[in-house]
């Protein structure tokens, strides 16, 4: 490794030395740095791992268990002010249901990918 970078336990990104979080993905690094759980939480990647690539079902189940509940609210919302005819407020709460809809969206079909990936490198 050359002098004056070090590399990103989570990533595997090139830092200086001098960096305390990692630039491209935000975890902990350092020469001692062994990121525990809480580190990854504090440091706020973990949601974004869990979007980007979830290797197991139960984080699926977990970012589903986290997110319909919001949409859910935000939709039933938007249909109680839609019943009373104010406009506004149902545009944004619909518009509140929106993120949340792509998370879970892009979670679930990230997680399918992967294992269509993985059973087709386990045939290969």
């Amino acid at each position: 490794m050359e002098s004056g970078v070090i590399l990103c336990n989570n990533c595997r990104h090139r830092n200086e030395v001098a960096r305390e979080i990692c630039e491209e993905c935000g975890s902990p690094i350092g020469s001692w740095t062994s990121p525990s759980q809480i580190d990854g939480v504090l440091s706020g990647n973990f949601h974004h791992q869990a979007v980007a690539t979830p290797r197991k079902f139960v984080i699926v189940l977990g970012v589903w268990l986290v997110f319909l509940p919001s949409v859910l609210v935000a939709l039933w919302l938007t249909i109680v002010f839609l019943s009373q005819q104010s406009f506004i407020m149902a545009f944004m709460f619909a518009c509140i249901a929106v993120w949340p809809i792509a998370v879970l969206r892009r979670t679930t079909k990230n997680y399918i990918e992967y294992k269509k990936n993985e059973t087709a490198s386990a045939t290969d």
